[in-house]
Order: structure tokens, then sequence, then C-alpha cells
């Protein structure tokens, strides 16, 4: 099941849920993940991606 959640104006894919200790390296994280942010709540930290808004205008294709 996929979760995402809004932080200020942006929204964000979670990609895991990790319980925080202190032999945790947020970089490696990071990277391991292949997010784009770590979050944080609690004790827990979120990678995760950040999603973009895009707006998909379709185009018509006439063969002659």
């Amino acid at each position: 099941m996929r979760k995402f959640v809004s932080v200020g104006g942006d929204r964000y894919h979670i990609l895991a849920e990790i319980p925080i200790n202190s032999d945790i390296n947020l970089k490696r994280l990071k990277k391991g993940y292949n997010a784009d942010t770590i979050l944080q709540n609690d004790d827990t930290y979120y990678p995760a991606r950040k999603m973009i808004d895009v707006e998909i205008e379709e185009i018509k294709v006439t063969k002659e």
C-alpha cells in the first residue's frame, strides 16, 4: 500500500518507515532508498520522494 503525506505545500511518497536509533546514517539511508529527503515524525524516519505536479495535454494526430 502506497503512503503519501503533505508537508507545507509539497506532497511526498513515503518509501519506508525506519525506527530511529543512534546507528542510522541519514545520507546512506537517503541513498539506499533513492529518496529526495528524509522526513521525521516522533521516533521514526521516513525516506520520501517529492511528488511533482504535471498537466497532461492530449495531442491528436491525424493521418493523411
